[in-house]
């Protein structure tokens, strides 16, 4: 249920100027949970439910950690180092720079 709020709020805390950077399709799997798009185009994110046909990079995720790297409560780095969240994929390198197109609002 988290998950599903996470989603449905995430494009109200995007830093637009940082996300022009980040142009891509993203696919997220959630360990436990369900399949997300992340489609980044000129620094605006829709997100839809369920696999993309194709996509730029992968991301299986621990919810939980999720929720914590996308806030900035959790450095992606350790979420990393700790299996929480692997990425992989056609472009990796959009991974480093999707943790950091949100704002923080809480």
């Amino acid at each position: 249920m988290i998950i599903n709020q996470h989603m449905a709020l995430a494009p109200a805390f995007v830093d637009r100027e940082r996300a022009r950077r980040c142009d891509g399709t993203f696919h997220l799997r959630f360990r436990g949970g369900g399949d997300f798009t992340y489609r980044i185009n000129d620094g605006i994110l829709q997100v839809q439910p369920g696999r993309p046909e194709r996509a730029d990079c992968h991301i299986v995720a621990d919810p939980v950690a999720f929720v914590l790297v996308s806030l900035g409560r959790m450095s992606s780095l350790r979420a990393g180092l700790l299996g929480k969240i692997i990425g992989y994929g056609r472009r990796p390198w959009l991974l480093g720079r999707l943790a950091k197109v949100r704002v923080d609002g809480v």
